[in-house]
């Protein structure tokens, strides 16, 4: 695997530049990084505010050293521009081949905006995927995305379908999901990790994350969400995301934790695949941590009203609607149902990443 590490103020063209800004999207490209053979530009606009986080991330999962833009938190709308005009300057400099763009972030539309005003062919991993909800912000961010790549790889049939309906003009590949590519790929390494040791976690317990602004922006959510995860029978472990951490301060919501609920520092990749395996359950507001819930086979709550992104794990029996009211969620959580016995897997078999890469070879060949 090449990758450049420093800009120049004159770049030889490259065959494929990845761009990224997100800890869930650094894992897809590095599995896809694994199993390409051109040499390749990684660059990190720098999206998520907490920079500790990010570097976390970047140094568990081995990556090369990165072009980061530093990009940081804003508005949509600034945000998304500064993406644009940063991933433009590179774009122009380096003439990649391809422009390859993961999952649903303002990083995603951004890059992809930028590729096509300049005509370099973009590659969406993870298209396809729909809310029909465009007060989403992702929502519109996936949209534009599929709209104006010439390759999409999706996770599962029903996004293909989806794409179908919609008329997409490119090329459209059902290769599974790379999430479960990285898990696979990863697991010798996360089973040496002691990480219930490490945090002091003895008995059962739940695992609990939260980000979706409107579960935690909403203080009367937020607050809901918090008495309930509080009320468990079992006491439930809660990484909290620098989004929710603020929120919980702001709103002076510390009181409405109860003594079960233990908040602890964001963790990494390796330590939170651990605490699901070993959890009674997993709540969460993340489509990955629900695909991830499921492929650890245990039972998740999700804290929305609908999951349609990733329907089949709710038809399946995997996962399971709460909302964000109290009562919904108490009631799940005492009465969590068993992970389902029968096989399901709409999601491949973890070599989605090795399909991507063949199908991009054949394209710069």
């Amino acid at each position: 695997m090449k990758v450049h590490i420093q800009l120049r103020n004159e770049f030889a063209k490259i065959p494929i530049m990845f761009v990224m800004g997100t800890r869930p999207q650094y894992m897809k490209v590095i599995a896809l990084l694994n199993k390409l053979k051109y040499e390749s530009l990684v660059v990190d606009t720098g999206q998520h505010y907490d920079q500790n986080m990010s570097k976390i991330f970047l140094e568990q999962f081995k990556f090369p050293q990165v072009v980061n833009l530093e990009v940081g938190s804003n508005t949509h709308g600034a945000q998304t521009a500064k993406i644009i005009e940063s991933v433009e300057k590179i774009l122009m400099n380096m003439e990649p081949a391809l422009l390859v763009v993961v999952g649903d972030t303002n990083t995603t539309m951004g890059a992809a905006i930028a590729a096509s005003k300049l005509h370099i062919p973009i590659a969406h991993i993870e298209a396809g995927c729909r809310a029909y909800d465009r007060t989403i912000p992702e929502e519109i961010n996936r949209v534009v995305a599929d709209t104006l790549s010439s390759f999409l790889f999706t996770a599962s049939a029903e996004h293909c379908n989806n794409l179908a309906i919609e008329h997409q003009m490119g090329k459209v590949y059902w290769v599974g999901d790379v999430l479960l590519d990285v898990l696979i790929m990863h697991m010798p390494y996360i089973v040496k990790v002691k990480t219930l040791e490490n945090l002091d976690i003895i008995g059962p317990y739940y695992v609990a994350t939260t980000h979706r602004n409107w579960n935690v922006d909403n203080p009367i959510v937020f607050k809901d969400i918090l008495k309930a995860l509080s009320d468990s029978p079992y006491p439930v472990i809660y990484p909290i995301h620098p989004r929710s951490e603020k929120s919980l301060r702001e709103n002076r919501l510390e009181k409405y934790i109860g003594a079960d609920l233990r908040i602890i520092e964001p963790v990494s990749y390796y330590d939170m695949i651990n605490l699901m395996r070993f959890s009674e359950g997993v709540i969460t507001d993340s489509g990955g941590v629900q695909r991830e819930a499921f492929y650890l086979r245990k039972p998740c709550i999700a804290l929305k009203d609908a999951t349609p992104e990733w329907n089949e794990l709710v038809t399946f029996g995997a996962t399971h609607l709460a909302g964000c009211k109290y009562d919904n969620i108490k009631k799940l959580l005492n009465n969590l149902p068993s992970f389902p016995r029968k096989k399901f897997q709409p999601y491949g078999n973890g070599n989605a990443a090795e399909k991507i890469a063949k199908v991009i070879g054949e394209f710069l060949e």
